[in-house]
């Protein structure tokens, strides 16, 4: 999960990676700082929430989230997760779609006054199978945005919809590991 909010001052104006605190195996700590415009005047700072291989249900147990999400005063809240609940198995729980909506509801309260995105996930394949999940989890986010007056970053229709990774990977803008998952930095 991604925050972002304008800079209180303009000296505050940079790019802040950090993690907000989470419990258990997850525990995260660490922090970056990088400069993100030459004016301070436009200054925005990026929080990442996020630990890798995390599931929307993550945000659920992070204990100190209701508390610390304020402390940023978002402006703008993107809720990013999505491609290891339906990655491995290529199905969705029945419970995903509550468990989104719960996330949704836990950032309004925490930041009334923030914007909330939803994304799509892109087109995945685990053990060279093509994830078919992709598509009906596209339509659930679209759906769930839709009724919760949430914006959507459609990434998976952006970057091409079902099967396109095998495209990205051609063309040297995705990575294969164990499969084709991430898209990367050019490779030739």
């Amino acid at each position: 999960m991604i925050s972002f909010s304008r800079a209180a001052r303009a000296s505050d104006a940079f790019l802040s990676l950090s993690s907000l605190a989470c419990d258990g195996p997850l525990a995260l700590a660490r922090s970056h700082v990088f400069h993100l415009d030459p004016d301070p005047q436009i200054g925005a700072i990026l929080h990442n929430a996020g630990v890798g291989a995390a599931r929307y249900n993550s945000i659920l147990y992070q204990s100190r989230f209701s508390e610390e999400l304020p402390y940023f005063r978002p402006d703008l809240v993107v809720i990013d997760f999505g491609t290891n609940d339906y990655l491995y198995e290529d199905k969705m729980l029945p419970e995903l779609e509550s468990e989104i909506r719960k996330v949704i509801k836990k950032v309004k309260e925490a930041a009334p006054d923030a914007s909330i995105i939803l994304t799509t996930v892109q087109d995945l394949y685990w053990k060279d199978r093509n994830c078919k999940a992709a598509i009906p989890f596209a339509e659930m986010i679209l759906r769930i945005a839709k009724e919760t007056q949430c914006g959507v970053y459609d990434w998976f229709w952006i970057s091409g919809g079902q099967t396109s990774l095998k495209k990205w990977f051609e063309a040297g803008l995705a990575r294969k590991d164990l499969s084709l998952i991430h898209i990367s930095e050019p490779t030739r």
